[in-house]
């Protein structure tokens, strides 16, 4: 019953490492914002007036 009571709480801690990795797996993190490209400028996808 020590036994069980010892290795308890290292097979949750296996459980909630598996099932991170697996959510990390199904929905991957999306990217940090340091590494995205620079956004253009608010008027660069308007055309300009005439």
């Amino acid at each position: 019953m020590i036994v069980l009571a010892l290795a308890l709480p290292l097979l949750m801690m296996a459980a909630l490492l598996a099932l991170d990795a697996f959510e990390n797996w199904l929905f991957p993190p999306s990217e940090p914002a340091g590494n995205a490209p620079p956004a253009p400028p608010a008027d660069a996808t308007q055309d300009p007036a005439p």
